[in-house]
């Protein structure tokens, strides 16, 4: 997956298309707010979910990946 996701941005660099990704922090996430959240990212102009911190104290992280 990782590989498919490297291969998306070389692709979109070399055609000089941008990207946009959105990080995820579960530290800062309140689980409760998910589908809101997940409603304003379909409708902004996100290519890219990124899930993670600097410090990961949480264990929200598997239930914030698979919603």
């Amino acid at each position: 997956m990782m590989q498919k996701i490297y291969q998306d941005i070389l692709v979109a660099k070399a055609q000089d298309k941008k990207l946009l990704a959105i990080l995820l922090d579960p530290d800062k996430i309140e689980m409760d707010n998910l589908t809101l959240l997940f409603e304003k990212i379909k409708s902004s102009p996100a290519t890219h979910i990124f899930v993670g911190g600097s410090i990961v104290k949480s264990n929200k992280i598997d239930e914030l990946v698979l919603f």
